[in-house]
């Protein structure tokens, strides 16, 4: 579910990047500059997914779920600390689904803190930061 809605937020690049670049420049954009930047985008996001997914893939072979779960929050922790902002939202989401708010909304804001955090991804963090402070 949550790569679907990674697609999802994907997808939605093509229609930022029309608004964005029509609010900056007052003027449509060229079919070509959206494509440009929606493919920047996707490869940045691209680049960020295969690497959780990677983890994901490495972790599962862990024999029983509290394995999985140490090796996921320890291979993440990685990512984050080299400046994945997907790796710093995902970590939030497993610390918003085991209870832990406090972690979650920590983990949240240090993703929207993030330079490389792109205008397209904060919307998705935004709404899981309102949820877990709810």
């Amino acid at each position: 579910m949550k790569f679907q809605t990674a697609i999802l937020g994907v997808l939605a690049l093509g229609l930022f990047s029309l608004s964005n670049a029509y609010a900056v420049e007052k003027k449509a954009p060229t079919l070509g500059d959206v494509a440009a930047s929606i493919t920047k985008d996707m490869n940045d996001l691209t680049s960020l997914m295969e690497e959780y997914i990677e983890v994901s893939v490495k972790c599962l072979q862990e024999s029983d779920k509290a394995k999985i779960d140490s090796c996921t929050v320890n291979e993440l922790n990685k990512l984050s600390t080299k400046g994945s902002f997907v790796a710093q939202h995902a970590l939030g989401n497993y610390y918003e689904e085991m209870g832990d708010k406090a972690k979650a909304i920590e983990y949240y804001k240090l993703a929207l803190k993030n330079p490389k955090l792109s205008k397209e991804y904060k919307l998705e963090v935004l709404r899981d930061l309102e949820r877990a402070q709810k």
